[in-house]
C-alpha cells in the first residue's frame, strides 16, 4: 500500500501541475478529464478511499454518481469495459 499511496502522490502532483499551469493560461479545466480502463480506475479510487489520512484523499472527491473523480481539480472518469 506504501507504493501505491507515493504513486499516487505523484500523479497527484502532475494534475496540480497541469491544473495550474492550464489556469495561467486562462484555460478552464472544468471539461478536461482523463480516462482509465475499468479496473484501474476502481483500483486508484479503493486505494485513496483507504487512506483517508493521506496527502491524496485531500484533493480527492467523488461525484455523487461515482462516474468520476476529481484529482487536483482534474476529472478522472471511468472507462469502458477492461
Amino acid at each position: 500500500m506504501q507504493n501505491e499511496s507515493e504513486d499516487l502522490n505523484k500523479i497527484l502532483q502532475s494534475l496540480l501541475t497541469i491544473n495550474g499551469a492550464l489556469k495561467k493560461m486562462d484555460i478552464d479545466t472544468d471539461e478536461m478529464f482523463i480516462t482509465l480502463p475499468k479496473l484501474d480506475w476502481k483500483y486508484i479510487v479503493k486505494v485513496i478511499q483507504q487512506n483517508k489520512q493521506g496527502k491524496v484523499y485531500k484533493f480527492f472527491n467523488m461525484d455523487e454518481n461515482d462516474t468520476y473523480f476529481k484529482l487536483g481539480n482534474i476529472k478522472v472518469v471511468c472507462g469502458g469495459i477492461l
